[in-house]
């Protein structure tokens, strides 16, 4: 009990009292063997003390002297904040009912029983507080009306994936609208790197969650007190690691959602899941495809199992399927295609006649944006690319010029799909990079435009930068990176 005494120098004398009415009680309480002893609790605190009836007597008159640690003595004196026993709060008390009888329910109680109660509100509203900041599971939906409707929610997405590509794209977006981003991350540099070259306004911050898709609790610990999912994980170079992260790790993500109640994800799938023999033009409808390599084969299994799971837990499942992601830090159709060509380690096929369908990563970035906040895309997949498609010579031409490099030699399909096999070879024989790879052979002869009209009709998706900006802002890039020399070096 003498913790809550404020110290005797900081009484007026008028103020103090004496010891012994607070020591006699004590010592009736510990004399006795089985004491009828109460529960009291502390007004706002929600600590409890065990005392008898003379202590609680003796409590009761020595109330103006008694306050929370961290609070004066004229504020105890002014609250009028007072141990009660148990039986009292629970409205049992025999001394509580005479009191009631004598001076009723009106507005003439007695001052302590009416500070009771408005200290036990005050107790619920500093709980209710504590849930909210906590960020517990379901409380904003719990506490966000009556006493605390001036506690304003804050929006917190999870992003799986967020060290890659697209995913680094997608936490920097968030930040700038001012939402509140969980990263679910295994290295922790393009997350930073994306943090520093976007500001976050409106308070937004940025929470790196350490983390693999392929653990079950890690992210069923990630997904807690979120709001949406952008599951932009990806990977695997063989079948197995493939499926262990395109399917099992969407099914981890998913079922976690459902647990933590979130309403909808977005997920992040590729044009890939329909295979490589495109028709003319590519659409949502066309089947989605059953062999081919691992990336292709994975994507559509965990595709198709996302939405299955969705449906079965009340999930929103909205996928998305890009076609050829380009932008600064793209490492494939970008970095990869630029060194190729420097180094001359390139060949066209047919003359580059064939479309390349490219998508600008923020037009991406957007569409996912929109994907979680229309309600029209719940449960629909949506091809998403360029306006315009362009030729491979125009792509890789780009590039050249760039570099000063002589556009590519180009070849014949049907010489290309000979010589594949033996120039794999021999780059693995000399430790030479060969100048066909499969994506080449796979790519470069297709004549398809991947339709965007769904996206376009239920998102409003509308692409918002033109090849050439697009691929001035990649040269822009590229030079601060270093991988090619300053204007100024290079005038």
């Amino acid at each position: 009990m003498c913790r809550w005494l404020v110290p005797r120098d900081r009484l007026r004398r008028r103020d103090r009292v004496s010891t012994w009415r607070l020591r006699e009680p004590v010592r009736q309480l510990h004399a006795r063997s089985r004491p009828d002893v109460h529960r009291a609790r502390h007004g706002g605190v929600g600590g409890g003390v065990a005392v008898c009836p003379l202590a609680a007597d003796a409590l009761q008159r020595t109330r103006p002297h008694l306050s929370p640690l961290g609070h004066s003595a004229a504020d105890a004196r002014r609250s009028h904040v007072v141990p009660t026993p148990a039986r009292a709060l629970r409205g049992r008390d025999p001394q509580r009912s005479r009191l009631r009888r004598t001076c009723g329910r009106g507005p003439h109680r007695p001052r302590h029983h009416r500070t009771l109660l408005r200290d036990r509100s005050r107790a619920r509203r500093s709980r209710t507080q504590r849930t909210i900041a906590r960020g517990g599971r379901g409380a904003r939906r719990r506490h966000g009306r009556g006493r605390n409707r001036h506690v304003t929610p804050r929006i917190r997405a999870l992003v799986t994936g967020s060290d890659g590509f697209i995913g680094s794209r997608v936490v920097a977006r968030l930040l700038r609208d001012g939402i509140d981003v969980r990263a679910l991350v295994r290295r922790g540099l393009a997350t930073n790197r994306a943090a520093r070259d976007d500001t976050a306004p409106d308070g937004a911050r940025l929470e790196r969650h350490r983390g693999d898709v392929c653990d079950r609790r890690a992210v069923e610990r990630a997904t807690e007190g979120c709001d949406v999912v952008f599951h932009c994980a990806y990977g695997g170079a063989s079948l197995q690691d493939a499926r262990r992260i395109n399917v099992e790790g969407t099914r981890h993500v998913v079922d976690a959602a459902a647990r933590a109640g979130i309403r909808r994800v977005v997920h992040l799938s590729s044009m890939a899941v329909h295979g490589y023999r495109f028709p003319e033009v590519l659409t949502e409808e066309c089947p989605l495809t059953t062999g081919g390599d691992a990336y292709s084969m994975s994507k559509a299994e965990g595709e198709t199992l996302a939405f299955a799971i969705g449906a079965a837990k009340g999930v929103e499942i909205v996928a998305l399927r890009p076609s050829l992601v380009y932008g600064p830090r793209s490492p494939y159709w970008v970095v990869s295609y630029f060194e190729r060509t420097k180094n001359e380690q390139i060949t066209l096929i047919d003359g580059g006649a064939g479309l390349a369908n490219l998508v600008w990563v923020d037009d991406v970035v957007e569409a996912m944006i929109t994907a979680w906040q229309h309600p029209a895309a719940a449960g629909e997949a949506f091809l998403i690319s360029g306006e315009h498609p362009v030729t491979w010579r125009e792509y890789i031409g780009r590039f050249a010029e760039m570099c000063g490099k002589p556009m590519p030699p180009s070849i014949p399909g049907w010489r290309a799909k000979i010589e594949a096999p033996w120039r794999r070879v021999w780059g693995t024989l000399t430790q030479r990079p060969r100048g066909l790879s499969g994506m080449d052979l796979t790519l470069m002869p297709n004549r398809t435009t991947v339709s965007i009209a769904k996206a376009k009709r239920d998102l409003a998706y509308a692409p918002a930068v033109s090849f050439d900006d697009g691929m001035r802002a990649c040269e822009a890039w590229l030079r601060q990176q270093g991988f090619l020399p300053p204007l100024s070096v290079a005038a």
